[in-house]
């Protein structure tokens, strides 16, 4: 299915490794996105336990899907593999055992849009199970300007304890502009397999 629209268009890159049974939830919810003109990138890393073939699955229900398989390389690899690929405005990531709500990429795309931001910040929820659930609130409305506040947003920011105003170093809670993104990634180490998303 192929969806005329002029919206922008989002790429939503998903690095896969080991997740097939978290998968088809993670797909499904961004493929019903209510912003519908998305590319859905799928990074299969070398990935053996039947993630593979669910992914080329998904790939002829729905046009927008790519998928890529390569060796295993670890996330950050996986996601720079994306992030060549996608030919988008904007880009959003997604691990391969998360799933998003139907209005994400929409109330994100509205905010980057009204307000030029290289990237906006949302909340999001720890999901053990259905009666274990957390909900991590995200920062609360604020422009923040690099210029001028450049060591405050490391300080506060991200490490500050007023919950209300923390921008979370998490990749997946965010829209990004697709250049700024494309610019600052490529700095983190493909080895990096921690601290990735700070960085």
């Amino acid at each position: 299915m192929r969806y005329v629209t002029n919206q922008p268009r989002i790429a939503v890159i998903v690095a896969i490794y080991q997740v097939k049974r978290y998968l088809a939830r993670c797909i499904d919810s961004i493929i019903a996105q209510s912003y519908r003109n998305l590319q859905i990138i799928l990074i299969d890393d070398g990935s053996t336990d039947g993630s593979s073939g669910l992914c080329e699955k998904y790939a002829r229900i729905d046009d927008r899907i790519e998928v890529y398989h390569k060796e295993n390389g670890g996330l950050v690899s996986a996601r720079k593999y994306g992030l060549a690929r996608a030919d988008a405005e904007y880009i959003a990531f997604v691990d391969g055992d998360d799933f998003v709500l139907g209005n994400m990429y929409e109330s994100l795309y509205k905010v980057i849009k009204k307000t030029g931001a290289d990237f906006v910040n949302s909340g999001y929820v720890l999901y053990q199970n259905e009666e274990d659930r957390q909900n991590i609130k995200a920062s609360s409305f604020e422009i923040i300007n690099n210029d001028t506040k450049r060591t405050k947003i490391i300080d506060d920011c991200f490490w500050g304890e007023d919950m209300e105003k923390i921008i979370f170093p998490s990749i997946w809670s965010k829209l990004f502009n697709a250049d700024f993104i494309k610019e600052c990634y490529a700095y983190v180490p493909d080895g990096q397999d921690y601290g990735e998303d700070f960085l």
